[in-house]
């Protein structure tokens, strides 16, 4: 026996009983292995089932045989080791080469993933961390574009660069202005639709820095110059302007065609100045990206390079409708210059020379294989079932909620679901709604297994928290890949269930059975 290790002794079927699983410190004694699954196991029965869980985006929650057998033969594989998984490596080049190709990348001189020199795209754990290698690389840009202008007398030595984007962005984006030091400048949304106008956009451009604007005073805020601006606006500070297809919030899209026109009048009326001004926008495509591929509605997203001249980025979730387990992400360039070189490391590492684009240096690799899989088992045929399923379903609850009498009173849907499969209900008239809210009805729907989580909309900022009384409150549906049409006929059943059961438990004093006053 090695000296230092104990040894443990297999003792199945043989049950060790604790008053609780160890939580403070690392037990001394060893344990049986299938008393120490058992204890972990019993830990996560309070977690929600999978396949009844609605609130998610990771809608893959099951595989087949052959990818779960590919899967269990890669789990020891480290992504980085390039050098000692060659083909690994090739899998990954050849899965972000299809995907760029499908998003309308220009590959220049490039014929092969191969032997591409260009970056055109990097897997990640998940879409947060490609949107900020996104938001990253054109920070560098704006970097030396800055210091040409400080040079020329063009600049501010306080700037800072400047992120434009919706209050409907993801956490991630925040994230990145605290992480990175950059100035986010956030257009609030009201109402319906929930996503920004390609107006707003131009209108955050053209503000001037010293304006009584609330743009400016984000800016001033956030940097807080010392010295007045005279005429410079917003605009000359960009690093990027972010917009978003299928926000978290509601499935709703931005007009990035609109967008990308107001921005590219932006930078062409601003060479009067000489700024060389060169504002990218990065596209958050998390949820709807896959979705936007594999269907003739998705398609009306716009969500390809070719349809626009700003756009030099965007990140996708291939854990949600591209159909691998959790852990993948992937972030795609419009060419193979979009990310500065001085970012882009040529790394030698255990007897191999590789590029790298990312976060990470440890990584398991079988995501990324089941993604290469994926693609190859389905081809487009088998994504375009898939989605189109996935629609259909959305719709076939949408017309089932609006042949229930009860609940076609209460709710209305304020989401795309015609174009990404998500169902986003509100109340159908705010002014005459029950003494109950939407917190308890998802409550109440837990209580039958459904997790369908309730929110108030955010109006300022994707970090801000209202309360039900402040703002628009939903019920979000993701209608997954899992989540047949029984299921959604049985989920109208509970939620009419749910609302005859709370309709009749009024509490005193007109309070709703979650405490809020109505």
């Amino acid at each position: 026996m090695t000296e230092g290790f104990l040894p443990i002794e297999p003792v199945y079927g043989r049950a060790e009983f604790r008053a609780s699983a160890p939580r403070l410190s690392i037990p001394e004694a060893s344990m049986s292995p299938d008393s120490a699954y058992e204890m972990v196991r019993n830990e996560l029965m309070l977690d929600a089932r999978a396949g009844l869980n609605l609130a998610t985006f990771v809608n893959t929650t099951c595989a087949d045989p052959w990818a779960r057998r590919l899967i269990n033969e890669n789990l020891g594989i480290n992504f980085i080791d390039h050098e000692e998984y060659p083909a690994t490596n090739l899998a990954e080049k050849r899965v972000m080469w299809m995907l760029a190709e499908a998003f309308g990348a220009d590959f220049g001189e490039d014929t092969d993933p191969d032997t591409a020199k260009g970056l055109y795209g990097s897997a990640t754990v998940g879409s947060s961390e490609a949107a900020m290698l996104g938001l990253i690389a054109h920070k560098q840009r704006w970097l030396d574009l800055n210091r040409t202008n400080l040079e020329a007398g063009q600049a501010d030595p306080q700037d800072r660069p400047v992120v434009v984007m919706g209050a409907h962005v993801h956490g991630c984006w925040d994230k990145f202005c605290k992480y990175y030091g950059a100035v986010p400048v956030y257009i609030p949304i009201e109402g319906s639709p929930y996503h920004v106008t390609a107006e707003q956009i131009a209108e955050v451009l053209r503000t001037p820095i010293d304006s009584d604007s609330i743009y400016a005073a984000m800016v001033q805020e956030g940097i807080g110059y010392l010295s007045p601006q005279a005429d410079r606006t917003i605009g000359e500070l960009v690093m990027c302007v972010g917009g978003v297809v299928g926000t978290t919030f509601t499935g709703n899209s931005d007009p990035i065609e609109a967008m990308d026109q107001v921005v590219d009048e932006y930078c062409n009326e601003s060479g009067s100045r000489d700024l060389g001004l060169d504002i990218p926008i990065h596209v958050d495509a998390a949820s709807a990206s896959f979705v936007s591929l594999f269907s003739d509605r998705g398609a009306e997203l716009g969500l390809n390079f070719r349809l626009t001249k700003r756009v030099r980025s965007m990140n996708i979730s291939n854990h949600k409708f591209g159909m691998t387990l959790p852990g993948m992400g992937s972030v795609i360039f419009r060419d193979g210059h979009v990310v500065p070189n001085d970012l882009v490391y040529h790394i030698t590492y255990l007897g191999g020379n590789f590029i790298d684009y990312t976060v990470n240096f440890s990584r398991g690799a079988a995501m990324i294989l089941m993604q290469y899989y994926n693609l190859l088992r389905f081809g487009r045929a088998g994504y375009r079932s898939i989605i189109g399923n996935c629609l259909h379903n959305a719709r076939t609850f949408v017309e089932g909620l609006h042949g229930i009498d009860r609940l076609r009173k209460y709710f209305k849907v304020i989401s795309d679901w015609e174009r990404l499969p998500i169902v986003i209900l509100t109340w159908a008239d705010p002014k005459t709604k029950p003494v109950w809210d939407l917190t308890a009805l998802s409550h109440r729907l837990r209580q039958s297994g459904w997790v369908v989580p309730s929110y108030v909309l955010p109006k300022q900022s994707p970090d801000q928290v209202l309360k039900p009384e402040q703002g628009t409150q939903v019920l979000r549906i993701v209608v997954q890949q899992a989540v047949t049409a029984d299921k959604l006929s049985r989920l109208l059943t509970d939620m009419k269930d749910a609302v005859d059961e709370l309709d009749k438990k009024k509490g005193p004093e007109g309070r709703s059975v979650t405490g809020f006053k109505c």
